[in-house]
């Protein structure tokens, strides 16, 4: 068929249908084209370098924390029995230093000061004619009765860096105790002696730290 033969009308159909096809053909032109651009841009590759591998470092060591043995008797606890003791140090050494004497409503109180920080051991009896240890001389002393007391683990003032403290007697000052001397120390041992009023009265004992002391309660 030539388009000398066709009809106007069929002419139009003609060029009808060539302008739907043409027009088809752009759409699908652009749809694609923008599925292309949308994926393109979800696959482009983040601008940040990926990081750099570790390098390996050397092996560290640690040094183990030393620590300072304690006088604490629960920082001396045997870890397997937990029984304390109380371990005196070098460095703790004791030294008196000081006597002190008050009175109180039913005791009279003598405090023994001690530089150093080891716990007072100490032993006492009455007597009624107290001696110097190492020496064996009689110690005068104001009272009708005496108790005679000794603390271990006691070292001379020069042995540690101090001055003779120059204990010299105390008087008491209420109805039990009449005087406080101190016998010296002799082979790590200090001596003191408290007279006692009238009779042998009953006492107590105990030690008290920062400062240490040992402090005795006399009944009246």
């Amino acid at each position: 068929m030539s388009e000398k033969s066709l009809t106007p009308r069929a002419l139009a159909v003609v060029i009808t249908v060539a302008a739907l096809t043409l027009a088809a053909c752009n759409n699908s032109d652009t749809t694609t084209s923008k599925l292309a651009n949308t994926a393109s841009t979800a696959q482009t590759p983040s601008s940040t370098a990926p990081p750099a591998p570790k390098q390996p470092t050397s092996p560290t060591t640690s040094t183990p924390a030393t620590t300072t043995p304690s006088n604490d008797a629960e920082n001396n606890a045997n870890p397997t029995t937990g029984q304390t003791t109380n371990q005196n140090t070098e460095e703790g050494k004791l030294v008196p230093i000081g006597m002190i004497v008050g009175n109180y409503d039913d005791y009279d109180q003598v405090t023994i000061n001690f530089a150093g920080t080891n716990t007072p051991e100490w032993t006492a009896e009455y007597t009624d004619s107290p001696t110097q240890q190492g020496s064996g001389r009689p110690i005068k002393y104001d009272g009708d009765h005496a108790l005679n007391l000794y603390i271990k683990n006691v070292a001379m003032p020069f042995e540690v860096g101090r001055d003779d403290p120059n204990l010299s007697p105390v008087p008491g000052i209420g109805p039990a105790v009449s005087e406080v001397r101190s016998g010296g120390t002799f082979e790590g041992q200090a001596q003191f002696v408290i007279g006692l009023k009238d009779s042998k009265h009953p006492y107590k004992v105990r030690t008290e730290q920062n400062p240490t002391r040992l402090i005795i309660d006399v009944q009246h």
